[in-house]
């Protein structure tokens, strides 16, 4: 396997977990893909051709990687003020202020990276 077909394959990995963070009822990866182009300016048909025809240009690969790293940092951001929330309310759990705090190394380590 040549760089470029692996490359492609991450990048379909990325997006198809990207979808499936979008889906949402009826209209399945459609809807999803639509959502894709409206929040992280995917290009619907760049989208299509990366699913049916396994083509897609570096920029755009790099464009999902970008997309998809964004997601899992939204989703850590929600998870930690989910886990702060449990704090507030008293909670003097060692594993809950452990998890607290594995969430902000995170969020820091992805900051560094964007930087």
């Amino acid at each position: 396997i040549g760089k470029t077909e692996m490359d492609i394959s991450a990048a379909r990995e990325q997006h198809s977990a990207l979808l499936g963070r979008l889906m949402r009822g009826a209209g399945g990866i459609d809807a999803a893909m639509h959502a894709a182009d409206r929040l992280y300016g995917l290009p619907y048909w760049s989208q299509w051709n990366l699913r049916a025809k396994r083509r897609a240009t570096a920029a755009f690969m790099d464009r999902i990687r970008q997309a998809y790293l964004a997601a899992l940092e939204t989703s850590v951001r929600r998870d930690l003020e989910r886990l702060k929330a449990e704090e507030a309310k008293g909670s003097r759990d060692a594993g809950l202020t452990d998890l607290v705090a594995e969430a902000q190394d995170i969020l820091a380590r992805i900051a560094e990276r964007a930087s």
